[in-house]
């Protein structure tokens, strides 16, 4: 069994995508797969984003138009971006599922770090410090907590095994992001709180 499966939703910016898998291919912990669920329209960005995800054999490539009754392959909305992500995480066989948008970066020792925590804690949300890049080109480090606004879907890793969805996918990003790690708190899911910065999120 795998300990972790990246699920990543591709959106026509094969440019971001690549920085994101190569970050992922570097981790130093080589326990992992990558899921890349395609949601893109027209076939000059499907065919650049498939060959990208030939980079490796831990890739595994999904493309939403093959499942139009989930998920509208010219729909934009973020939930039509969320249950996309949904369903690479129908497909994931890791221990932990991890939801990196793909405009982001990660540090090598990510997994590592996250995967360890959690088994020497013996919780199922681990969640970590990430550096969010603002639209006027301002860096702003976000402190992880299990607040609205205080996570990023791409900073946390969660046992599979406890994922059921997206709670409001109508929700803008970081919105229902944090709503999805505030309710599993609030559910009393064991957590851990890592006061790293191992990711980056443009």
């Amino acid at each position: 069994m795998l300990r972790l499966s990246f699920v990543v939703c591709a959106f026509e910016n094969p440019s971001a995508l690549r920085t994101c898998l190569s970050s992922l291919l570097d981790q130093t912990m080589q326990d992992f797969e990558i899921i890349v669920v395609d949601n893109s329209i027209g076939s000059a960005w499907i065919d650049l984003n498939i060959d990208l995800c030939r980079m490796s054999d831990r890739i595994r490539y999904e493309w939403t138009a093959d499942r139009t009754d989930l998920v509208p392959s010219d729909c934009r909305h973020s939930r039509c971006l969320y249950t996309a992500t949904e369903i690479g995480a129908e497909l994931a066989i890791g221990d932990f599922l991890c939801f990196p948008s793909q405009d982001s970066y990660y540090v090598p020792v990510f997994a590592e770090r996250m995967i360890s925590a959690a088994d020497r804690h013996h919780c199922d949300l681990v969640y970590c410090g990430l550096v969010h890049g603002l639209p006027d080109r301002h860096y702003v480090p976000i402190e992880p907590s299990c607040r609205v606004g205080q996570a990023d879907k791409g900073s946390f890793i969660l046992r599979r095994s406890l994922f059921t969805g997206f709670p409001d996918k109508r929700l803008d990003y970081e919105k229902a992001d944090g709503l999805l790690i505030e309710r599993l708190a609030r559910a009393g899911v064991t957590r851990r709180r890592l006061n790293e910065y191992l990711m980056f999120h443009s």
